[in-house]
């Protein structure tokens, strides 16, 4: 007998201790509709939420100085994501693939930083897209490797926005 738990919301905000959520952890877990991360977390490893095709919410602490590759990738419900600063000298890397397959991704938000780097296919197949809410001034203090991001590049960029 193979039965689905129903969909629900994992909330970890009371886990202080919890660092990182390693590669593969929730992997496929389809039930998951909702992520509320602690304050701790500074890693979120290798598609660690790969393939939760139910998750909607994903609250990431400002404490993150880690996303993985294909950490959310196949995340086909999630519309919006907000992604905080990575590290503290102000720069981010987004890695590869980081949300690949997020197919009905719309939104975007990234806040001010010095520098902004965005790996290949990181948002490859997000044939959603259409807003990109940018902290920055300009469009220029982001590098986005072409390779897969073409729907992420071409998004309606909206400048010094705040959140």
């Amino acid at each position: 007998l193979n039965v689905s738990p129903p969909s629900t919301n994992l909330h970890l905000e009371d886990c202080l201790g919890l660092t990182e959520i390693p590669a593969n952890t929730f992997n496929q877990c389809h039930w998951l509709k909702g992520i509320y991360l602690p304050s701790s977390i500074t890693s979120i490893v290798n598609s660690a939420f790969a393939d939760c095709t139910g998750l909607q919410t994903i609250i990431m602490p400002v404490s993150l100085t880690r996303l993985g590759t294909y950490a959310f990738s196949n995340c086909t419900a999630l519309e919006s994501i907000k992604i905080p600063v990575i590290d503290s000298y102000g720069n981010n890397d987004l890695s590869e693939g980081t949300f690949s397959g997020c197919s009905n991704l719309k939104t975007v938000y990234l806040p001010i930083v010095n520098h902004w780097s965005i790996g290949k296919n990181a948002f490859y197949d997000c044939v959603s897209l259409e807003t990109v809410y940018f902290g920055g001034s300009s469009k220029d203090n982001v590098s986005i490797i072409s390779e897969g991001n073409e729907k992420f590049d071409a998004a309606n960029w909206i400048c010094n926005a705040s959140w």
